[in-house]
Formats: C-alpha cells, sequence, structure tokens
C-alpha cells in the first residue's frame, strides 16, 4: 500500500495524543468572555472493523482528557477534565470504500474546576464531528454537544465548538 493510500484508511489499533482547542463562552453577572482552552486528550483505538451498516469503524476508549484557559472575568484558571472513561467513543467512515473522511463521535463524563477547585460534576458532552485524518489534522472541528452548565449564581458556562 502506498503512503497515499495509507492515508485513506484508519491507522492499525493504537495509543493517540490529540491536542485540540475547546472554546467556551462563560457569562457572569451580564459580562461575557469568549475563552480558548488547551486540552490533551489521550485515547486507545481498536482495530477497524464493519458495522451492522457495512462501514469500517474503528471503537475509541478516551483514557485521559483535560483542558485549561484563563479566565480575566473570573481571574483564575477555569479547567475540565475527564471523570469517566469514555469506552463507547467511535470514528465511522462515510463512505464502503475507504475510511476518510469520517465521523468522529466522543462520549464522556466530565467535571468543571475553578482556580484547581472541582466546582461541578456528572457532567456529560459529546464531541462530533467530520475528521479527515486520524488522529485529526489542524483544523478540524468539532461539535460539543452539552447544555449550559450553571457554575453558581452568577456564573455560566455554554460549550460552543472545537477545534485541532
Amino acid at each position: 500500500m502506498s503512503t497515499k493510500d495509507a492515508a485513506l484508511f484508519f491507522p492499525p489499533a493504537g495509543n493517540f495524543h490529540i491536542e485540540s482547542n475547546p472554546i467556551f463562552l462563560i457569562q457572569r453577572n451580564g459580562e461575557r468572555e469568549v475563552l480558548v482552552f488547551e486540552a490533551q486528550m489521550d485515547i486507545r483505538t481498536s482495530n477497524a472493523a464493519k458495522n451492522d451498516s457495512g462501514e469500517r469503524m474503528v471503537s475509541v476508549e478516551v483514557t485521559d482528557w483535560k483542558a485549561k484557559a484563563y479566565s480575566k472575568l473570573l481571574d483564575c484558571e477555569v479547567g475540565f477534565r475527564i471523570t469517566d472513561l469514555g469506552k463507547n467513543s467511535k470514528v465511522t467512515a462515510q463512505n464502503l470504500n475507504y475510511d476518510f473522511p469520517s465521523n468522529l463521535e466522543f462520549n464522556m463524563e466530565y467535571e468543571v474546576l475553578i482556580n484547581g477547585e472541582v466546582v461541578k460534576s456528572g457532567l456529560t458532552g459529546v464531541a462530533k464531528g467530520e475528521i479527515h485524518a486520524f488522529p485529526p489534522k489542524p483544523n478540524d472541528m468539532f461539535r460539543v454537544e452539552g447544555k449550559s452548565l450553571k457554575i453558581a449564581e452568577d456564573l455560566e458556562i455554554d460549550v460552543m465548538v472545537c477545534a485541532c
């Protein structure tokens, strides 16, 4: 298989490190700030196999995830970290003849930290999007599904998007 052909297919099972930039909107007492987090994720993948629809897919286990950014509005560091290792995540090919582009879906349970202290836990989120390589290429973007997080009486955090 040529290098060009290899770029069309999922890599063999393995461990991967992904750096990304989740973007959140923070609102406090009517003031707003957009935070771009620096995030690191470690994952383990299976070998590709066909699903019931005949598309090739790889199962993904998220083994670690953390993100942090400094908020000028709050004058402190805001962070997120995984609390439940997501074992029901996957990447599924969009075409029967090759693996890319693919649909990525990462499911996780996480918690929010303010100044290093956990302020909200038991939260769930799903990142979904189209990727063109695995691990995702720079500039691949994902939707992050989740609800507005009410952290305190006067503080809300809304997830917007994630970019590699």
